[in-house]
Parts: C-alpha cells; structure tokens; sequence
C-alpha cells in the first residue's frame, strides 16, 4: 500500500473560495469529479515531484489519450492534476468494496494486506481502484497477480497497466488489457510475469 500525504489545509476563508471556484471549474469541464478532488490533487502534485509526473514517452503506459503526443511542463502538470483528481474520484472506499462484494469491512481490510486485493491509502484510508472488480466479483486469477507487483510503484501506474492494451494479450487479432485478459477467465501467469516488470517500463 502507497501512502499519499497533503499539504496543510489553507486558511478556511481562501479554502472556502478555492474549492467553489474548483467546484465551478469541475462543472465547466462537466468533469466526472468534484472541486474537492481536484484541490486535493493540486495540492498532492504541488508538494510532491514523484506523484505522477511520468515522461513524456511513459504516458503510452497509463494513459491512452495521450499516444503520441509531446506536452511541454505545464500542459503534462496540468494534465497530471486531472488525471490525478480522476483516479481518486474513481475509487472505493473499504465500506464501498465491502457492499459492492457483499462482504464485511474487516474481510476487505485483510484482502488489502494479504495482497489478495490491490489498495492504496489516501488521507488516511484505504481506496481500492475500481479496475480489480468485473462487476461485484474481483477479477479472476487477480490473487495470482498482485504478489508480482513490485513495491513502491504508484497506484496510477498500476492502473494504466491493467488498463492498456498489451501487444502480449492477444485473443485471434485482438489486443487485450491485462483486466480484459483475467476477467475472460485466462491464464494469469503472462499478466503477472508482466507486471513484475512494470517499474521497468518507465
């Protein structure tokens, strides 16, 4: 698991106006997060440099509508912080995966540590990123997987590995994600023989 640490809150006059302006920039862009999480990831990217500022050749990685593409500091910082405030938005709290797999908290906090699910705390608590559940199951042979994953490696990175198509998961013609690949019930072993290189793919 990935602790991920702020930056102190700001005085609750300036607070209060940054996130209303946050909140109206969220809805402008009709963005699929709130104010709330996209401040928290300015602050995140603003007080750390190993967050998510991957080169400009990594993004192929993780995120696919950047293929291609050169950004200069700013555009790739400002592009970092939305993603960013996306991938939180997106994932679950222990109680959410609890209810989303009808099991108890406690069953869900002890996959979290024995690896059987992939985790990471933020604020304090863990979040589970929604790409390990194919519906209200957890993807098959995902247990098989996870203990290949080296340690250290940020959670964003380990989604745009599970979320990109990999030219060594192929069904007839079709690239698979290595999500695609374990939830149509497949072997686990190239998935995990992959991702214990992931840290080496950047």
């Amino acid at each position: 698991m990935i602790p991920v640490t702020l930056m102190p809150q700001m005085p609750n006059s300036v607070d209060k106006k940054v996130r209303e302006s946050a909140d109206a920039l969220a809805i402008a862009l009709r963005a699929n997060f709130d104010g709330d999480a996209l401040v928290e990831a300015v602050r995140e990217l603003s007080s750390r440099t190993d967050i998510v500022q991957l080169p400009a050749d990594a993004q192929e990685v993780w995120e696919a509508g950047l293929r291609g593409q050169q950004l200069d500091p700013a555009q790739a910082s400002a592009r970092n912080v939305v993603a960013r405030a996306q991938f939180l938005d997106s994932t679950l709290s222990a109680r959410d995966t609890a209810e989303l797999l009808g099991l108890d908290q406690s069953t869900v906090r002890h996959y979290s540590s024995s690896g059987a699910l992939h985790s990471f705390v933020h604020k304090g608590r863990l979040r589970f990123p929604r790409w390990q559940f194919a519906g209200s199951e957890v993807l098959p042979g995902l247990s098989e997987v996870l203990p290949d994953l080296p340690e250290g490696i940020h959670p964003q990175m380990v989604e745009g590995f599970f979320a990109s198509e990999n030219a060594d998961l192929v069904v007839g013609t079709r690239r698979c994600t290595p999500a695609q690949w374990l939830a149509e019930g497949r072997d686990p072993l190239p998935v995990a023989r992959q991702i214990a290189s992931i840290g080496m793919i950047i």
